[in-house]
């Protein structure tokens, strides 16, 4: 599935609404009450992502366009996002 910046945004603010702490539309960037937080960014028309988890850090995405990347990254967001 192709994923805009803004619509990847938007579903993770959507399906997440519940433990969003504070969301930033402008920089793309989501907090949750957990402490993980969730940052979103186009190089070079890629979308790129940066997950930071209780239980290692950030990581970095790249969310290459027709790929399965964005649905690995969205459940590795639930994931994080759950404990």
């Amino acid at each position: 599935m192709l994923h805009s910046l803004e619509s990847l945004y938007g579903q993770l603010a959507g399906r997440f609404a519940e433990r969003v702490a504070h969301s930033d539309s402008a920089t793309r960037e989501l907090a949750f009450h957990n402490g993980v937080a969730v940052r979103l960014w186009v190089e070079n028309d890629i979308v790129h992502a940066e997950l930071d988890s209780l239980q290692g850090g950030p990581e970095l995405w790249i969310l290459l366009p027709g790929s399965d990347d964005i649905d690995e990254f969205v459940d590795a967001v639930a994931d994080a996002v759950s404990c």
